[in-house]
Order: structure tokens, then C-alpha cells, then sequence
């Protein structure tokens, strides 16, 4: 049980990669696909989709439902132990 996380975690990455996702050299937890703009930051068993446009964002969110049993747990409104607020007219995150 020990290796279950790194197992996890291989398993992602392998995935993203298929995906056309690249890791980035400042954290191994964030992948990004610059054709499209889209982030996606792992944590332990957790995907998080950041994209420029409703539909990119849900393009991806398909793409990894049809390659991992996953639920979609909503808009992100705490992520480790921070606050996510968002002015979706200003497009300005805020983390308090």
C-alpha cells in the first residue's frame, strides 16, 4: 500500500502524456498543453482542470473521464486548505 500513490501518480502522468500534456520543471504535480492553454494540476487521487474557455476545459475533462473513473466534483472552492474565489467577469482568481 505503500507504493499506491507513486503508482497513482505514474499512472496519471503516462496518461497526460498520451494526452499531448507536458510536466512542468517547477513541479512535477502541474502539466500543461500550450496549443490550448490548458493546466492540469495532480494531487494524490485529484485532477484540476484550468483552461481558457468552457469548452476547451470540458474537452479535457471528457478526455480523462474516458481514461480514469472519475467524478466531477464541481467548481474548486478550498484546495489545501486555501480559499479559491473567482470574478468570472474580470477573469481574476483569488486565494485567500
Amino acid at each position: 500500500m505503500k507504493q499506491s500513490a507513486k503508482l497513482w501518480a505514474n499512472d496519471a502522468s503516462k496518461v497526460l502524456y498520451l494526452l499531448n500534456f507536458v510536466r512542468s520543471q517547477y513541479d512535477n504535480l502541474l502539466f500543461f498543453r500550450r496549443e490550448d492553454r490548458v493546466y492540469v494540476i495532480t494531487h494524490v487521487d485529484n485532477f484540476k482542470i484550468i483552461g481558457p474557455t468552457r469548452k476547451i476545459f470540458d474537452q479535457v475533462k471528457a478526455q480523462l473521464i474516458s481514461k480514469f473513473l472519475i467524478k466531477d466534483l464541481s467548481s474548486v472552492d478550498f484546495y489545501l486548505g486555501i480559499k479559491v474565489d473567482r470574478d468570472r467577469a474580470k477573469r481574476i482568481i483569488y486565494l485567500i
